[in-house]
């Protein structure tokens, strides 16, 4: 039997689907120390979600049932409709290629989402992935194929053009890293500046106002970052 818990942490509220069978204090515990981490690190922002909804999935089937298609072992969390749809830890552990131990960077990561979109929706996808990844302290190491950074430099660097092409070609890691060199670059301030870059438009000039430099320069300025 499913049902659903109500708490506050700051000033945003939480809602949490879940089936009363399963433990909870584990997942309300991780909820909350992600919403104060993730709110703390959107301190800079007037905007904030009023509301979290989150829904917790106790098996792949359950999970692919809710999305309503066949999902990879490696999806395990996703934000639908302002919900956030998750494995809970065991079946994370059970149905999925990643370990329980990850769910709280699972967690926080689906949680930037949410702040994200609070602020900017749509955004680009490589600021949307690269932020939640970079929040979350999600760097997977793995060296990055040049062929499939040029053809993210030619697709998906200033404008959205196929979330799952965005995905086949390496956006996750190269969005990690991009984001993380404008940190490292800029400091934490230029984080807000890439949020308000439009996902549904063509972001070349905002995009040389953040590099400082023309798009072939910020371009290059990847490539040698990433080497």
């Amino acid at each position: 039997m499913r049902n659903k818990k109500q708490f506050v942490v700051g000033n945003i509220g939480i809602e949490m689907n879940y089936e009363t069978s399963h433990p909870l204090a584990e997942v309300e515990a991780v909820i909350r120390s992600s919403v104060k981490k993730v709110g703390e690190f959107f301190s800079f922002s007037p905007t904030l979600p009023e509301t979290i909804q989150l829904e917790l999935m106790y098996s792949r089937q359950e999970y692919n049932n809710r999305l309503g298609r066949e999902t990879e072992d490696w999806m395990s969390a996703r934000v639908e409709d302002g919900v956030t749809i998750i494995l809970d830890p065991d079946a994370l552990e059970k149905y999925s290629s990643h370990s329980r131990q990850e769910f709280p960077a699972i967690v926080v990561h689906e949680l930037t989402h949410i702040f994200t979109q609070a602020i900017n929706k749509p955004t680009l996808d490589w600021v949307n992935e690269g932020l939640a990844q970079y929040v979350a302290g999600q760097d997977s190491g793995r060296p990055i194929d040049a062929e499939k950074l040029e053809y993210f430099l030619d697709h998906h660097f200033v404008a959205n053009t196929g979330y799952n092409d965005f995905i086949a070609h390496s956006g996750y890691r190269i969005s990690f890293l991009l984001v993380s060199h404008l940190v490292k670059q800029y400091g934490e301030s230029v984080i807000a500046r890439m949020i308000s870059l439009p996902g549904d438009a063509d972001c070349t000039v905002q995009i040389e106002k953040i590099f400082g430099t023309t798009i072939e320069g910020a371009k290059e300025r990847l490539r040698q970052e990433t080497k």
